[in-house]
């Protein structure tokens, strides 16, 4: 970051966990988290973070950086920042410790003391037996979640999950020879496994979840996959006019759970909710610029039914309404009369005090 007088900068940043592994950085940055601060006395022209990161196999990443404020010396904001950063991973690491323990290579990770037979994976490799890894040491955890015992199907494992949240409980999965190695979301209500995979959105990150039986999919809505750099996503995928609409069921940082809808064109989300079809686009349309209304359409014309009684200028009064505002004016004017009645009651009252007081004082004089 360059700019005079630098004093303080704030940002995330998300990266694809599918084909990237966060490996440590320096100059104020940790795991998803930029925080930038100069020791120098009047700023600095330059705050400088280096973050590290290690390939998990080969395809295409893509890291985001959002910077939510910048502050210079005198406390002045001077905006925020975005960018992107698109990456292509010719050659996958070999797989091995990379993921699990040092003595890695092998290792038969289908042996009881290093592993528990997983059951029910839906998106296995090759449908070939996947096994739960019991530690998670040398594994570098999603940003935020931690290290938690868990009991699954009587054994002991070591688990990824979230403190004090609703997020998913993640397991790490591999082969029997530690390939195809990945964090897998458990549904413990269907008692499942699939691929734990995220989206990110402009400063959002999104975890994908498989949605269960209680859960209605949209009208006109079929079960479809998308391609999103080199990870297939499950979504629901309908057309209109305008082409096709995808619908991806995820849960956001806020822990809401639904249907987003996600744009091929600038790659954001939205939440989604039922809308009117969209009509078609006319062929002129410049996409740079918003669609305005058919200057041959013409507005409706004015209502041609005439005024009825208790109705004037357009607006109509029913007669309930009429009697209620009668009687209430009714009301304010006899509460109105009381009141003056009963000041004129008092001071007449207050004038007899004083012209007794004074005949007291008089003869009193006397």
């Amino acid at each position: 970051m360059e700019s005079d007088n630098l004093s303080v900068v704030n940002g995330t940043f998300l990266y694809d966990a599918y084909s990237l592994t966060y490996a440590g950085s320096e100059g104020g940055a940790t795991d998803g988290f930029i925080s930038m601060v100069s020791a120098e006395r009047g700023g600095s022209s330059k705050l400088v973070a280096v973050i590290e990161f290690t390939a998990r196999r080969a395809g295409e990443a893509e890291i985001s950086i959002e910077i939510s404020s910048i502050v210079n010396y005198s406390g002045e904001e001077l905006g925020q920042k975005s960018s992107t950063v698109k990456l292509t991973i010719a050659d996958g690491p070999e797989p091995s410790p990379a993921a699990g323990s040092p003595d890695g290579e092998g290792k038969d990770y289908s042996e009881a003391a290093f592993s528990v037979p997983a059951k029910n994976v839906l998106d296995a490799p090759d449908n070939a037996p996947m096994f739960i890894w019991r530690s998670l040491e040398n594994v570098t955890l999603p940003s935020q979640y931690e290290e938690s015992e868990y009991q699954y199907h009587g054994e002991n494992i070591t688990a990824a999950t979230v403190p004090d949240s609703d997020a998913p409980v993640l397991f790490y999965l591999s082969d029997a020879s530690g390939e195809n190695d990945s964090f897998y979301i458990y549904d413990e209500a269907a008692d499942q496994l699939y691929r734990y995979k995220t989206l990110s959105s402009t400063s959002k990150s999104y975890i994908l979840l498989k949605p269960d039986d209680s859960v209605e999919i949209p009208e006109g809505f079929t079960k479809s996959a998308l391609q999103i750099g080199s990870s297939e996503i499950e979504c629901f995928v309908s057309s209109d006019e305008q082409g096709d609409i995808y619908l991806v069921y995820a849960r956001n940082g806020s822990g809401e759970v639904g249907f987003y809808m996600y744009s091929l064109k600038d790659k954001s989300l939205m939440r989604y909710s039922v809308n009117p079809a969209r009509p078609a686009l006319p062929e002129d349309f410049i996409d740079e610029a918003p669609a305005s209304p058919s200057q041959s359409e013409a507005p409706p014309a004015p209502s041609a039914e005439p005024i009825g009684e208790g109705q004037k200028d357009g607006i109509t009064i029913s007669p309930g309404l009429f009697y209620a505002l009668v009687i209430g004016a009714g009301c304010l004017f006899i509460a109105l009369i009381a009141l003056i009645v009963s000041r004129a009651i008092d001071n007449s009252r207050r004038a007899k005090r004083l012209a007794a007081r004074k005949l007291e004082r008089e003869s009193i004089e006397k």
